[in-house]
């Protein structure tokens, strides 16, 4: 996955840098984000929130449900995009003061939407390094 910024923009938060890794593989793209919104640490549940909708506004949802990783509780949401578009997954977490999005979209070209790549992807994060398997890839720093 190749490393970046991009800005993230909240109704809640304001504008925040954010690292973004992305790849694009067999007509699925793949996103990791991560932004420090520490300083608004105390409405994770709010900023959490407005991020899932953020993701599933003006599109079909299909599955919404909580997540777990180790300790730390996130949702899980699938959504049909509009006009065809395809199909998209992701996972989301409030974790020591930085929200943690992880996406796939399978594009129309690829059409495969029960691909198990996908969910293996969004489910692949590990916040405790004790807890990550040992072919795991850590994600370098945009530069």
């Amino acid at each position: 996955m190749s490393p970046g910024t991009t800005t993230y923009r909240s109704a809640i938060a304001g504008q925040h840098r954010a690292l973004v890794w992305t790849a694009k593989q067999d007509n699925i793209e793949y996103e990791a984000m991560v932004v420090d919104v520490n300083a608004e640490a105390n409405q994770s549940a709010r900023l959490l929130g407005e991020a899932e909708y953020n993701f599933q506004e003006g599109t079909k949802l299909l599955n919404d449900h909580v997540d777990r990783v180790e300790r730390h509780y996130g949702r899980n949401l699938t959504v049909d995009l509009p006009n065809n578009g395809g199909r998209r997954i992701a996972d989301f977490y409030f974790v020591n003061g930085r929200l943690v999005s992880l996406q796939a979209t399978i594009l129309p070209a690829n059409g495969d939407y029960d691909n198990p790549d996908v969910v293996r992807f969004v489910d692949s994060i590990s916040f405790a390094l004790e807890a990550a398997v040992d072919d795991s890839t850590e994600l370098p720093l945009p530069k």
